[in-house]
């Protein structure tokens, strides 16, 4: 696929996916569940971020220590999420 054709796809996308226009819709987001159990991610979207390797490091170490702990949700897409949801409920 050329890269005018991916540009393409990305803005029509980006047009069709919904906005959060309310506080109460932006509420239900956030009060979702961040880390469902699986085969109930199927409307969660993949996303490509850059991290300094010393906040890597430190997600990889968080979930090795609780997954000795037995914890679940121990990977670090997991601990994102967890840490994106406690900080956008602490934005009100």
């Amino acid at each position: 696929m050329s890269k005018k054709a991916k540009l393409s796809q990305l803005h029509k996308e980006l047009q069709e996916k919904p906005k959060v226009e309310s506080k109460t819709k932006k509420q239900k987001i956030v009060s979702s569940k961040a880390n469902p159990n699986r085969g109930e991610r199927g409307g969660f979207l993949k996303v490509t971020i850059t991290l300094p390797p010393n906040t890597l490091a430190d997600l990889k170490r968080l979930g090795i220590e609780r997954k000795l702990q037995g914890q679940k949700d121990t990977d670090v897409s997991s601990l994102i999420r967890e840490s994106l949801k406690i900080f956008f409920e602490s934005q009100g």
